[in-house]
C-alpha cells in the first residue's frame, strides 16, 4: 500500500500542492505543509482524489511530495 508525504525540508510552501489537492494536502498552523494523516493512502482515495494527488505531485515544483510504502 502506498501513501503521498511531503518532505519538509525541502517544501517552499508554494501551495501548489494544496490548491491542487486540498483533500489531501493542508498548510498547518505553523505554516509548514503536510499530506493529512488517513486520507494520504492513494489505495484508500477515490480515482479523482487520487488523479489530483498524483498532479501534485508531479506538479511541485521542488519534489517535495514523495511517494512511499504505508506502514
Amino acid at each position: 500500500m502506498k501513501k503521498v508525504i511531503v518532505d519538509e525540508n525541502k517544501c517552499i510552501r508554494c501551495g501548489a500542492c494544496t490548491a491542487s489537492c486540498p483533500e489531501v494536502f493542508a498548510f498547518t498552523e505553523d505554516d509548514t505543509v503536510e499530506s493529512l494523516e488517513g486520507k494520504n493512502i492513494l489505495d484508500e482515495m477515490s480515482e479523482e482524489i487520487k488523479e489530483s494527488a498524483i498532479d501534485a505531485l508531479h506538479g511541485c515544483p521542488v519534489n517535495a511530495i514523495k511517494e512511499v510504502e504505508a506502514e
